[in-house]
């Protein structure tokens, strides 16, 4: 096989590249209720025509502002729109391609649709593709520019809050709290990045916000925060998920005090404190957030392609001329323009699905770096641990138990690394924890780390029904054991600590179920602290 490429590859390198679309960017936003949401929506179209208009070379016909279907060819500069209506919808769709003024053979590609339902609730969305045969595209992304023309002039909304198009500057206490509160509304669908300043002596910024606020709008919010804001945030989440001291952090959508710090991707000042640094790190943050609305806003329900609609227009066409009885010639001609649009979709939806390919084998290729970067550190720590105790040092000795269920993953991470991990449904369970006693639950975490882990390793007899305290012990699971998702594979987990008595309630009855992985050396904790359900209970 490798002889066969081998041997195709001089003809490979003559033949020209395939010209591929690559779909960069998605935004999804509400227009206000405010009076009447027809108007808003005839409004939210006058706009994006005239921004569309501009960039096609020429003048748009009349029937274009009258909010009907057209189509405007200008040398490569070609723009369609069209308008479905419905008893239940009234949608308009525009596309637009505008060859890269200096790449040549790229072809950017505008969409944009907006809607509005019976009730009168109106919408906007668009999305932003690029066509090129390069190998690899090296682009800073960013919206359209008609998404600033809808902030001035509409002013739209994404769960509530409304879209700025420049930064939002916290300099007061009434600013502070609002962003606070952002911050952790868990209705928030946008991404907020954080820049923060140097320094209560210098209020500089390593990033520029107006710069991103711009490229970003409608994709994040920018937020912009001083030292004392800073300090807040580091009170109220802990420093682990603070940003300060001129970095940016992006908080994604369903930050609060429990989350993954690692969730949230932080840039430190070290990697922003000069000009390149500066351009490199605006540029991984459009990028993040680009590829975060890719993921966040779906096709068919946030926004839906202009394919499809121009096929489903056809077709609505295509039953009008049956239904009215029309010409042969006539109904043969919309049969064929259907046909074709159909292709076109099938070809689009074909792209999507190449991406979506390709995006799943970088996420498989990024896990499985992970995990091999995991497991090299877990055996750092071995090494680490096994000459703390030929030196007769104790990890644990003064270890400061937990209080509250909010810290106590945090802790789990920064106490037991090495030696015990939490899955993500064990981190779930915490999050919604009521039992009572958490010093309780941290100290039999400590028996899995050392006493438990240590008769895993070294033997020294068996784990049934050892008693950590009173009213607690570990026992097998038995037909209870379940398999967990660990790493790239499965983990048998057969094991758990529990709490004696009848009772369910989960303010009194405590289950740590967990096994042993023998490739890390480390116990996996795969649901906890309440009793799981089984087929037994």
């Amino acid at each position: 096989m490798n002889a066969f490429r081998e041997a195709l590859t001089p003809l490979a390198q003559r033949l020209p590249r395939i010209a591929r679309e690559h779909e960069i960017l998605r935004f999804a936003a509400d227009l206000p209720t405010v009076g009447n949401g027809a108007n808003a929506a005839v409004i939210a179209r006058q706009q994006i025509l005239q921004w569309a208009q501009k960039r096609s070379g020429g003048s748009f016909p009349a029937m274009a502002f009258a909010g009907e279907s057209f189509e405007h060819l200008a040398a490569g500069r070609n723009s369609a729109a069209l308008r479905l209506q419905t008893n239940d919808l009234d949608i308009w769709a525009i596309r637009q391609d505008d060859p890269d003024k200096q790449v040549p053979g790229r072809i950017w590609t505008t969409e944009a649709v907006v809607w509005k339902s019976k009730d009168d609730i109106a919408h906007v969305a668009g999305r932003l593709l690029v066509g090129t045969s390069e190998a690899q595209i090296d682009i800073a992304p960013a919206v359209p520019g008609f998404a600033m023309q809808l902030v001035e002039h509409c002013g739209i909304c994404s769960a509530g809050h409304p879209v700025r198009s420049t930064p939002w500057y916290i300099n007061s206490q009434g600013d502070q709290d609002d962003f606070l509160d952002l911050l952790t509304d868990q209705r928030r669908r946008l991404p907020i990045v954080v820049i923060t300043t140097i320094d209560e002596n210098e209020t500089r910024t390593l990033v520029d916000p107006a710069v991103l606020a711009r490229a970003l709008t409608g994709l994040a919010f920018v937020v912009a925060i001083l030292p004392a804001t800073s300090w807040e945030i580091t009170q109220r989440f802990d420093k682990r998920r603070s940003v300060f001291g001129g970095a940016a952090r992006v908080y994604m959508p369903g930050f609060d005090e429990d989350s993954d710090a690692y969730a949230h991707p932080l840039l430190l000042a070290t990697s922003l404190n000069t000009v390149e640094k500066g351009a490199l790190g605006e540029r991984r943050i459009r990028e993040m957030v680009s590829q975060f609305s890719l993921r966040a806003v779906r096709l068919g329900e946030h926004v839906i392609p202009f394919s499809r609609l121009r096929s489903l227009a056809l077709e609505a066409k295509q039953e009008v001329l049956t239904a009215e009885g029309a010409a042969d010639e006539d109904q043969l001609a919309a049969s064929n323009e259907r046909i074709a649009s159909l292709e076109v979709e099938l070809h689009e939806a074909r792209e999507i699905e190449r991406l979506a390919i390709e995006e799943s084998a970088m996420a498989e290729e990024r896990a499985r770096l992970a995990e091999a970067q995991s497991a090299n550190a877990a055996a750092r720590v071995q090494q680490l641990l096994q000459q703390l105790k030929e030196r007769g040092i104790d990890p644990d000795d003064g270890a400061q138990l937990p209080e509250q269920w909010g810290s106590f993953v945090d802790w789990c991470d920064e106490q037991l690394v090495g030696r015990v991990v939490l899955t993500g449904a064990a981190r779930r369970g915490c999050k919604k924890a009521i039992f009572g006693n958490v010093q309780l639950v941290a100290r039999c975490m400590l028996w899995l780390a050392t006493e438990c882990r240590s008769r895993f390793m070294e033997g020294g007899g068996s784990l049934r029904d050892e008693a950590l305290e009173s009213g607690i012990r570990n026992a097998p699971c038995g037909s209870d054991a379940f398999d967990s998702i660990w790493m790239s594979g499965k983990i048998k987990i057969d094991w758990h600590i529990k709490t004696g008595g009848n009772s369910r309630a989960p303010e009194n009855c405590l289950r740590i179920y967990y096994g042993w992985d023998d490739a890390t050396q480390q116990i996996i904790v795969a649901d906890m602290p309440a009793h799981r359900t089984t087929a037994a209970s």
